[in-house]
């Protein structure tokens, strides 16, 4: 079994459309280093299922398209985690949690990181209030 796909590749649900309620998947949204922007890559996002649960980890710029690409509903994902606060993992972390409430979310998304690390986002969740 291959725990890590592309989004661009293979998309997260089954042959039936669906995303699967058992097993882990791995799935490489976005691979590009670096602060700098390339036609073709999203920065560093990627998305892993648990069971039919979401879970991203790392939000760089792109990743709201790439899970669009990849057929996931954005209105289903509850945690995100944070490995660092480059700009490169963080960058599309606004514009995801804005389409998720687009979509009409009413719960909370749980966000992980080290808490010194997450002032920034802190900063623009309260002021988009």
């Amino acid at each position: 079994m291959s725990l890590v796909a592309l989004a661009c590749e293979s998309g997260a649900q089954d042959s039936r459309g669906t995303t699967p309620k058992t097993g882990t998947r791995l799935i490489t949204l976005g691979t590009r280093g670096g602060p700098i922007p390339m036609v073709g890559r999203a920065q560093s996002s990627n998305l892993l299922i648990v069971n039919g649960a979401f879970y991203i980890v790392d939000a760089g710029e792109g990743v709201t398209r790439r899970l669009t690409r990849a057929g996931i509903a954005i209105r289903d994902i509850d945690n995100i985690f944070i490995t660092h606060p480059h700009s490169d993992h963080t960058g599309g972390l606004g514009g995801l949690l804005s389409t998720e409430y687009d979509y009409n979310r009413t719960k909370p998304v749980n966000i992980y990181a080290r808490p010194e690390r997450m002032r920034a986002s802190r900063l623009w969740c309260s002021s988009s209030r």
